[in-house]
């Protein structure tokens, strides 16, 4: 049933390229000509790690550059992380997109305290206000960031090398993007929480998460679990669940799980391998 999905994509996607090309060798520019907006390109939510000696630039951008600078203003909201202790705004509220450019960028430092930090520490930035009337906020405004502290103990998996952006591919149907966030306990809490993809390669938004062990005989492999639970986050398809076990490596980066997917009536409805690394 799975392949018959990922067929019908594929022809799909086929059908389209051909009908853009077809009458000419390349197909034409797209070129936007809508009212001007301004965004924020990345991903909703980003990861920042505590020992990281470079600083986190997030990009703003306009749709369409205008003949007088634009200023945009921004708010920082908190949630566990607290600004002048785990984290500087370099680029203080407004930011200046120039004349004629198409962005600028908030930047943020981290700040080692070299203090352990078990609790989740996150803040928000939204956009709040354009110094242009004619502008407006439009399709990503607000990101998620949250701090990762990577001095955990020798014997906690360090999951922090797959906090943040990550390629999750389902063997034999290739990969998406996702975002891995740390889940009970933090950073060091050997939990990470997959989520903001299609894990599983049918179509639907999905979240899982992943329990990390470490081996007794070596403290950068070990074993993952996933208990069986829902999946897809649309409530149509709650009664969706997976289950997989399987291993890591951090040197390699790597996380492996071999999983199976049940129907909401308890058959198997196919099983795979879910493969996590950093991109």
């Amino acid at each position: 049933m799975k392949n018959i999905i990922k067929l019908k994509g594929l022809l799909a996607a086929l059908f389209f390229a051909l009908a853009v090309v077809g009458c000419g060798d390349e197909p034409d520019k797209i070129e936007y000509r809508g009212p001007a907006f301004v965004f924020i390109e990345s991903g909703s939510n980003l990861a920042l790690l505590e020992n990281s000696e470079s600083t986190l630039k997030i990009p703003v951008k306009i749709s369409t550059p205008q003949k007088e600078d634009v200023t945009v203003g921004f708010e920082v909201n908190t949630d566990g992380a607290v600004e002048g202790i785990d984290y500087t705004i370099l680029t203080p509220s407004p930011i200046t997109i120039e004349a004629g450019e198409y962005s600028s960028f908030i930047e943020i430092e981290v700040i080692d305290n070299a203090v352990f930090e078990s609790e989740t520490r996150k803040f928000d930035i939204t956009i709040t206000d354009l110094s242009k009337s004619s502008l407006e906020k439009q399709v990503l405004t607000s990101v998620n960031v949250e701090i990762v502290n990577d001095d955990c103990d020798a014997d906690i998996p360090k999951i922090s090398k797959w906090v943040g952006t990550v390629d999750i591919e389902d063997a034999g149907f290739g990969s998406v993007s996702g975002f891995a966030s740390t889940g009970p306990g933090g950073s060091c809490g050997g939990v990470l929480v997959v989520s903001d993809a299609d894990i599983v390669q049918v179509g639907e938004d999905s979240r899982i998460v992943v329990v990390f062990t470490q081996d007794s005989g070596n403290p950068t492999t070990g074993t993952v679990e996933v208990a069986r639970d829902r999946i897809f986050t649309n409530d149509a398809y709650a009664g969706y669940q997976y289950e997989g076990s399987g291993t890591y490596d951090e040197d390699s980066g790597e996380v492996m799980i071999d999983y199976t997917l049940y129907r909401p009536n308890g058959t198997v409805w196919f099983t795979g391998t879910t493969i996590i690394t950093k991109p």
